[in-house]
């Protein structure tokens, strides 16, 4: 499955560019900022396998807390709804995952600009960011 901010973002480029439009896209977004906040009170969800296709999440050695930032990390690039809330479930609500997502080392633009709307973030708050930030001054001749 595809990220959900990857499906709004797809969703938004769609729209034609009006007034109009310019509106519903910030009244879109300012709804998304409270998308999650039930995840505490709604059902118990859990991460989806197909995520960590790579690791046995069933073998008695896994650990969810030293796995974090890749759980955090696949959930940003390929997660549905349902793996936001166990996301939020598992690690125990928005700061933390906040405090997890400003240590992912490597994310996308696209999912930069998500992670930033959707956990109030700036994007130099985020490791990833001044990681490309930085490579790309040392790159320059």
């Amino acid at each position: 499955m595809r990220s959900v901010g990857k499906k709004i973002i797809w969703k938004l480029k769609n729209y034609p560019v009006s007034l109009s439009s310019v509106k519903y896209i910030f009244y879109y977004f300012k709804q998304l900022t409270d998308m999650f906040e039930d995840w505490n009170t709604h059902k118990k969800e859990s991460i989806s396998k197909s995520l960590l296709w790579e690791y046995d999440l069933d073998c008695p050695q896994w650990d969810w807390d030293y796995m974090k930032h890749t759980v955090v990390e696949r959930v940003i690039e390929r997660g549905n709804m349902s793996d936001y809330y166990a996301m939020l479930q598992q690690y125990g609500g928005f700061e933390n995952v906040r405090e997890i997502v400003k240590q992912i080392p490597k994310l996308s633009s696209m999912d930069m600009n998500w992670v930033c709307r959707l956990f109030k973030l700036k994007k130099e708050e985020l490791k990833c960011y001044t990681r490309s930030r930085l490579r790309a001054e040392r790159l320059k001749y």
